[in-house]
């Protein structure tokens, strides 16, 4: 619903949206709302709403109203001087049914199929996929352009940021034991970040023997491996900061201050904790993840800039995240709240539309958040 790069953690009394996917966990639900009330149902509803008139429909109505009147103008005209020269109206009238039918042009749409046509043939052969006639020509007339995060700009594909070790370990260590903490088998993108940057920098995990795993508990908010290598037996977790740090029992004051640090960028951060045989367990570092940007979105936005049009976001991720992403690929850091928003909708409806229209994007939205931006600023004449 939100676009999430990352799975969403979800406890007692909150929400839990139709049609979502339960990666993890279990739990008993009492169903509240059902089909058109539910925020998938009404989604679906606003696809269906959502039919903005297309150009070629608006200029073959000003044609045809300006030739109606026209013609209307100088039928009553006709009339006029007809009547004043004695003729009859039922004379008149075949004259009139003649004029009337040929001012309403029956060939333009079939002229303004043919020129679309041939405008998706020549984009076609430059390489674009053209899913409809009238959208060369609405991409053409439009001056803002809003775009979603999560796939479009970005990666949909996690990948880690930084590896900040702790004392006495290298970022090498940090990411080996993280691995060890991950399995391929589960298909959790954090697992799968991890192991492709260890696969990536040459670090082998075929030395150990894997004892046993544990995957990610919503209770513990951590994965755990035992391995062995050369007959010595290592403890290794990964997870939320907080929990290997207590279970370490060290001092998190310095590692929150860090932590703060990459939740301004919009990284999430990991633990990574390790038990020596003979020795206690010790937070060995930290992990930074993030949905990168595509390597074509920021010089795209460059060029779209330069043509005229203005680029909003439009994201359910965190604001954080959301200005991280949006000062990378040159959008702008006016990234504003989607509930800020909506409660300026129902307090101050002028001041919403201005929002809407001087924000660089919004973060925290949902679809019904999309398509009420997109109406106030297609009412504005932006879209």
């Amino acid at each position: 619903m939100t676009g999430e790069s990352l799975p969403v953690k979800r406890g007692r009394s909150d929400l839990i949206f139709s049609e979502s996917i339960v990666k993890k966990g279990k739990g008993q639900a009492l169903v509240v709302l059902t089909g058109t009330d539910t925020y998938f149902g009404r989604t679906a509803q606003l696809v269906q709403l959502a039919k903005p008139k297309l150009h070629a429909e608006e200029v073959t109505t000003q044609v045809v109203k300006w030739l109606l009147l026209i013609v209307g103008v100088a039928l009553g005209v006709a009339m006029a001087v007809a009547w004043g020269l004695g003729f009859h109206f039922i004379e008149l009238l075949p004259l009139a049914l003649v004029l009337l039918a040929s001012s309403i042009p029956g060939a333009l749409p079939a002229m303004f199929t043919i020129t679309m046509s041939l405008g998706a043939l020549e984009l076609a052969r430059k390489g674009v996929l053209v899913t409809r006639l009238s959208a060369s020509e609405d991409a053409a007339t439009m001056d803002t352009l809003c775009l979603d995060k999560t796939g479009t700009i970005t990666m949909n594909k996690l990948s880690l940021a930084d590896v900040v070790p702790m004392e006495g370990y290298t970022q090498e260590q940090v990411l080996l034991y993280a691995a060890l903490a991950s399995q391929e088998a589960d298909q959790d993108p954090i697992d799968l970040a991890v192991l492709g940057t260890a696969s990536s920098r040459g670090l082998s995990l075929g030395d150990y023997n894997l004892i046993s795993f544990e995957p990610f508990d919503p209770q513990k908010r951590r994965t755990e491996a035992l391995v062995e290598k050369d007959g010595k037996k290592l403890k290794v977790m990964k997870g939320a900061v907080k929990v290997p740090g207590q279970l370490a029992q060290v001092q998190l004051e310095e590692v929150h201050r860090q932590m703060e640090v990459y939740a301004a960028k919009g990284y999430r951060t990991l633990g990574v904790a390790v038990e020596e045989e003979g020795h206690p367990l010790r937070l060995a570092g930290l992990l930074t993840l993030y949905d990168p940007p595509r390597p074509d979105a920021p010089p795209l936005i460059k060029e779209l800039k330069k043509l005229g049009l203005k680029i909003e976001m439009l994201t359910g991720d965190a604001q954080p995240i959301a200005q991280e992403i949006a000062r990378q690929v040159g959008l702008g850091d006016r990234i504003l709240s989607a509930t800020a928003l909506r409660e300026k909708w129902k307090s101050s409806p002028q001041e919403a539309a201005l929002m809407a229209e001087e924000g660089d994007g919004f973060a925290e939205v949902y679809p019904e958040d999309k398509y009420n931006i997109s109406c106030r600023l297609y009412r504005a004449g932006g879209i």
